[in-house]
């Protein structure tokens, strides 16, 4: 939890001055590299329990700026009027 404490105070104003959509996207890309570059070293070499804390530090903060990205782009793509039901269904779906 400390990368979204403490990346959140500064991610948001990065993210604000950017194009979200774009940030969504490299964002989701760091995701799918980080776990390439963990099966190809789970591949080649063993465990290291070093190696697992480095990984969990890295997705947690690309965790923490694709959170806050989404939470400020989603009232965009939403229609007005149905934010609640909207956030409803999101936190239903999202823990999936």
């Amino acid at each position: 939890f400390a990368p979204d404490v403490f990346v959140s105070i500064f991610a948001g104003t990065l993210i604000d001055r950017s194009n979200k959509k774009n940030v969504v996207l490299w964002l989701n890309t760091a995701f799918a590299f980080a776990f390439l570059a963990a099966g190809i070293y789970l591949n080649t070499y063993s465990f290291n329990y070093n190696m697992l804390l480095l990984f969990t530090f890295i997705i947690s903060v690309i965790s923490a700026f694709e959170n806050l990205t989404f939470m400020s782009v989603f009232p965009e793509l939403i229609t007005k009027g149905m934010e609640s039901k909207a956030y409803s269904v999101t936190n239903m779906i999202y823990p999936l």
